[in-house]
């Protein structure tokens, strides 16, 4: 158990700097490359109430950046409706072709977007339509009520909303902090959050402190531009992790 921990650790620090950094990627990076060395089964719940510990955080200290107006007026009631519609249809669309398809679409949107980002493609000169980013909010919300891996589709429509880089990743934390409170109470109504586990996270918060406030210093010094990359990246890996389950 020693080792796990040791391993969980440099896991966390390395997902957890990115989360604090861009708004997002801890969960997928953490299962992603410690499903390696751990069942799945093992760092979700451990992963999700930690996480909940770092988005707390950027709400609390940067609460003043979050776009409430945009999670009030799209992604809650977009993304809330269309999680109670994929828990409605889970048991007929569930299947690996859907998911498959989910990781194929965020590869090629993000490897675009990185692509233009880079200069080795033109530039979208256009903003992603209103209409365009309210069905991929609300598209994300029902992979999410089938497969609880909306997360990227999300990140992707919230990129391309036009908000800087401290109101994308602000407004992602709110979003982040309330459906980890949720599936952490459900986690632990399931079992799946136990006293062991609690027991096991105690050791990491030091690790998702210092991973904070490395994400913080990075935040900070990185601009815009550079942010837009780190972000097309995570989506790249995340849109891949999706292709590889």
């Amino acid at each position: 158990m020693h080792e796990s921990i040791a391993i969980a650790a440099g896991l966390v620090l390395l997902s957890f700097s990115v989360a604090a950094l861009a708004g997002f990627g801890a969960t997928v990076i953490a299962v992603t490359l410690g499903a390696h060395f751990l069942p799945i089964e093992w760092w979700v719940p451990r992963v999700v109430s930690l996480n909940i510990f770092l988005m707390a955080y950027l709400v609390i200290r940067h609460r003043g950046h979050a776009d409430f107006g945009l999670l009030l007026k799209r992604i809650w009631p977009l993304m809330g409706g269309g999680m109670l519609a994929g828990l409605a249809v889970a048991q007929f669309l569930s299947g690996p072709m859907l998911e498959a398809a989910l990781g194929i679409f965020v590869v090629l949107m993000s490897a675009r977007e990185l692509l233009s980002a880079l200069k080795v493609l033109p530039r979208p000169t256009r903003a992603i339509p209103g209409v365009v980013g309210s069905a991929l909010i609300t598209l994300a919300g029902m992979i999410h009520g089938i497969y609880a891996s909306g997360g990227p589709l999300l990140v992707y429509a919230v990129s391309r909303s036009g908000l800087t880089k401290s109101k994308f990743r602000s407004t992602l934390a709110v979003v982040w902090l309330t459906l980890n409170s949720t599936l952490l109470g459900a986690f632990i109504l399931q079992g799946r959050f136990t006293a062991e586990a609690a027991q096991q996270m105690l050791p990491l918060l030091p690790v998702v402190v210092l991973a904070t406030a490395l994400g913080e210093w990075g935040h900070k010094r990185i601009d815009e531009a550079r942010f837009k990359m780190v972000v097309y990246s995570i989506l790249l890996f995340a849109g891949a992790a999706l292709l590889a389950r």
